[in-house]
Order: C-alpha cells, then structure tokens, then sequence
C-alpha cells in the first residue's frame, strides 16, 4: 500500500513546467487548411540534403531539393518528382 500512496505524493508535489493555458483562443487569428495539398513523404530527407549532408537550401544556386519543385526538361531526364 505504500507504492500508490507515494506515487499520488509524488504526481501532486511534482511541478508543472512550461504549461500554460491558452487565452483568448475566439481572438486569435487563423489560417484555413481546407483544400487539395501537394506534399512528399521524404523518410530520409533525400529532397533537403545533398550527398555530402549539407543541405540544399543554404547554398547559394541549389540545384536539388524537393522545394525547387523540378519538373523534367526532357522525357530522358530522370526526376524522381514531380508535384504535377
């Protein structure tokens, strides 16, 4: 009977950290997520990081990355991707 009884001591004299109530949520400004969306499923982070582990978008002429959106120039060039 000590084990729940310290258990209950122990939840009710642990403090709560970082938890704050929402104020005000009727005021507060929203975004609309309603309609079709585009997106890949990227497990491994192939379309944010090149060979090397340094991501694309910080170089300055990416020539990768999901977020160019790249569509095949010719019907040999292979693009793994394609949002359309």
């Amino acid at each position: 009977m000590k084990i729940p009884l310290l258990g209950l001591v122990l939840t009710i004299a642990m403090p709560t950290f970082g938890v704050e109530a929402l104020s005000n949520p009727a005021d507060r400004s929203a975004l609309e997520l309603n309609g079709k969306w585009a997106y890949i499923v990227d497990p491994y982070d192939t379309g944010y990081f090149d060979y090397r582990l340094q991501p694309y978008d910080v170089q300055p002429h990416p020539t990768g990355g999901y977020f160019l959106d790249k569509s095949p120039a010719t019907s040999n060039e292979l693009t793994e991707y394609e949002f359309n």
